[in-house]
């Protein structure tokens, strides 16, 4: 005998809903049914109860594996009261966050007198959803990297990340600026539509935009500039 149960998606957190086939023989089967059943609705519940006010009210999460940390729905972690081995009250206080090369915020976490950097937005969404499953990653709905609230994360495989919103379009974008090459003495020697078009004529595309951004010095003997004067 097999039992179909429908689980809404207001219940899983996800936004899908789905049905399970529960196998039923008869004996004792049936009690591991019902505990099956009973932890399911359990963890359903604890879900539907994070999800509520989710947006409004700061609520907090323990970071596992660093005792002493926080992060909240809306975005921030911080560090809880503590009493040091002389006996000194050590008050918690909100992390302030730092950016990499990238524009992604990261805070500090210390653990048996080591520091070491994690990435926010990773710690929010494991936090409250649980570990991030191997080969994806989790993507900022607004684009905004340093929005870290809990509603503007998702999880997503890496092609879907790269494609999200408007990063193709402004990546297109980046690549249709006319581009110059300049010589040492500040005469534009070659001028192109784009670093895509330099490319096709000799000159490494991703060179050309790296001297752009000024990530590079110069690419075959030539300061590379866009057309523009902009970054």
């Amino acid at each position: 005998m097999i039992f179909e149960l429908f689980i809404p998606g207001t219940i899983q957190g996800d936004g899908a809903s789905c049905y399970v086939l529960c196998p039923y023989s008869g004996g004792d089967n049936f009690f591991y049914l019902i505990s099956w059943l009973s932890e399911l609705l359990s963890v359903s519940l604890q879900k539907i109860l994070k999800n509520m006010n989710m947006n409004d009210e700061e609520i907090w999460m323990d970071i596992e594996g660093y005792e002493g940390y926080q992060v909240s729905n809306l975005g921030r972690a911080r560090s809880l009261d503590r009493i040091d081995s002389l006996g000194r009250l050590w008050k918690g206080k909100i992390r302030k966050p730092f950016s990499d090369k990238d524009g992604y915020q990261l805070v500090q976490l210390c653990k048996d007198g080591k520091r070491k950097a994690f990435l926010v937005h990773r710690l929010i969404y494991e936090a409250f959803c649980g570990k991030i499953p191997s080969g994806m990653q989790v993507n900022h709905i607004n684009e905004c990297k340093t929005d870290n609230r809990l509603c503007n994360l998702n999880l997503m495989t890496p092609k879907e990340n790269t494609n999200w919103g408007t990063r193709t379009e402004r990546s297109a974008k980046a690549q249709s600026k006319p581009v110059i090459g300049i010589d040492e003495n500040g005469d534009i020697i070659v001028t192109f539509p784009s670093a895509r078009e330099a490319g096709r004529n000799g000159y490494d595309q991703s060179h050309i935009s790296a001297c752009c951004r000024g990530k590079k010095p110069s690419h075959k003997g030539l300061i590379w500039r866009y057309a523009n004067g902009t970054a």
